[in-house]
């Protein structure tokens, strides 16, 4: 089976509560795509997940809330194009000493 990326706007979708036809759908398809073993996910889908997920939904996600999502999708294998962990803070946190706890 060929990898099929994932969009920023599915993963907006599958962690809001904006739209919940639209949250199923994309908890669906993420739940298959992974079971597959044929989602991917980008670096850059993800800190466009984090800024958007914190930033414009209805209800934003706390930082908390977007780091466990993008440090929990980042640990699954899929990623393409890994940007070293240090670098990590710079590009999703809002500053660089704002940093989950087990970070560097």
């Amino acid at each position: 089976m060929s990898a099929e990326f994932v969009d920023t706007n599915v993963l907006l979708y599958a962690f809001s509560e904006d739209e919940p036809v639209k949250r199923e759908r994309a908890q669906s398809l993420l739940e298959r795509l992974w079971q597959r073993g044929t989602g991917r996910l980008s670096t850059q889908v993800l800190q466009e997940f984090y800024v958007n997920a914190t930033r414009k939904l209805a209800r934003a996600l706390s930082s908390e809330e977007a780091q466990a999502i993008v440090l929990s999708l980042s640990q699954c294998g899929a990623i393409t194009g890994r940007m070293p962990r240090t670098s990590w803070p710079r590009l999703y946190w809002p500053s660089a000493t704002e940093s989950p706890s087990g970070m560097p």
